[in-house]
């Protein structure tokens, strides 16, 4: 007769999935059954270590990566603008009045008429390579500046009989309303320009626009909105230069953090230990804070393990990190880029400071890790202001750690104060 015998094995994996299995003695089925649990240990096992050890540098490699994208388009943004800035544009690409530009022209008329401002006003002709075809404006300028920039040189092998060799003369100048009366004389002159009588309406052709010389420097072309602008774009610039900085630094720090503790996890018995009860009866799993509260450890994983003695903790804290993102303000808005993480910060009794369950909102999930806590320590103190727990005016098994005075804060408190081998 088989004598069968009923066993229940636990094998714990990620969030604490007990498999129970029924192991039959004396049967051609044990044997395998052995090599089964054994090889679901080992793969369990280098499960748990894979979780425990994410060093979440692809996330990071993605997020530098965005933030060199925006720097890079800023840049280009910014050298676009700086161009604009001190050259202009060319003038067959404006299209609006106001807009600076530059041209080069190889042909250039006899002055038409002038202004109250003192401005001479021409023709002058630039040359479209690409299309093999000349382009002709009205152009306007100063008598001083028509000598200075070559023009009249130009005028006189325009209409010179013998050719005159002369290099095309580069000219800046803005794009401005022409009137009615300016309108009417190049309409005259602009037949006679181009000699050809059977054009009947020059100005379809010569628009109701005209270009006006300025050779001002250009911090004296920019107003208080290119001021602005150039600001803004620095800004995001030096901004994402550092959050890119920023999150290098704290991936390489986070990194170290993680090897220490991988070397603490092979060589550590109290690791060991801890590691141990994570599968005992009474052990809470806080998922969301991937904490385990084991009868005599904290055995936390969120930024590479942690395991320390319960009865250690000299002092249990909150600790409100905020932040802003440079890479979400951008994406999302300013209002999006602030981002808050909540902290338990234990003091130990080697003066480690620890940092564990975080989380973006704090409440029910660090109210019952602490009432846990405290329950089996209940020696510490709790709080900046070190409260006791015997002082405490609140039902234990219902703590409200908002109405503990002190009990969250920025990090000015531990710094300097304690050893901080384990912050990332």
């Amino acid at each position: 007769m088989v004598t069968i015998e009923i066993l229940k094995i636990s094998v714990t994996y990620n969030n604490s999935i007990t498999v129970f299995h029924r192991l039959l003695h004396n049967t051609p089925y044990s044997k395998n059954f052995y090599h089964t649990i054994s090889y679901l240990n080992y793969i369990g096992g280098q499960f748990m270590e894979k979780k425990m050890f994410q060093t979440g540098r692809g996330f990071a490699i993605i997020k530098a990566i965005l933030l060199a994208i925006i720097i890079v388009f800023f840049s280009v943004l910014g050298m676009f603008m700086v161009k604009l800035n001190f050259t202009g544009e060319h003038v067959e690409d404006a299209h609006t009045f106001g807009d600076y530009v530059y041209l080069d022209a190889v042909y250039a008329s006899d002055l038409f008429g002038t202004d109250h401002a003192g401005n001479r006003y021409m023709f002058v002709s630039i040359k479209d390579e690409e299309k093999d075809e000349m382009h002709d404006y009205m152009f306007g300028i100063s008598e001083k500046d028509f000598v200075e920039t070559g023009l009249d040189k130009l005028v006189e092998a325009t209409y010179s009989k013998e050719p005159i060799e002369i290099q095309p003369i580069h000219l800046t100048a803005y794009i401005e309303k022409s009137d009615a009366e300016l309108d009417k004389l190049a309409s005259e002159a602009y037949i006679h320009y181009v000699g050809d009588e059977t054009i009947t309406d020059p100005m379809e052709y010569l628009g109701n626009f005209c270009l006006v010389y300025s050779n001002d420097s250009a911090l004296q072309r920019m107003g208080f909105g290119d001021w602005i602008m150039y600001l803004f774009v620095a800004i995001i610039i030096i901004m994402s230069a550092f959050e890119m900085v920023k999150i290098i630094k704290k991936q390489m720090k986070k990194e170290n953090k993680i090897a220490l503790c991988k070397e603490l996890y092979e060589r550590d018995k109290e690791y060991a230990q801890g590691l141990s009860e994570v599968d005992m009866s009474d052990t809470v799993f806080y998922k969301q804070l991937k904490c385990y509260i084991t009868p005599n450890y904290i055995v936390t994983f969120q930024d590479g393990l942690e395991v320390f003695r319960i009865e250690d903790i000299k002092e249990l804290y909150g600790y409100d990190e905020v932040n802003h993102s440079v890479l979400l303000g951008i994406l999302f808005g300013w209002f999006a880029s602030r981002r808050s993480n909540h902290y338990l910060a234990a003091v130990t009794s080697d003066n480690e400071l620890h940092l564990f369950a975080k989380t973006s909102m704090v409440g029910k999930l660090h109210n019952q890790v602490v009432s846990h806590l405290i329950q089996k320590n209940p020696e510490i103190l709790l709080g900046r202001k070190g409260v006791a727990v015997s002082d405490l005016e609140q039902d234990l098994t219902n703590l409200k750690l908002s109405k503990i005075s002190g009990f969250y804060g920025d990090s000015s408190v531990w710094k300097g104060r304690v050893k901080e081998t384990f912050i990332s």
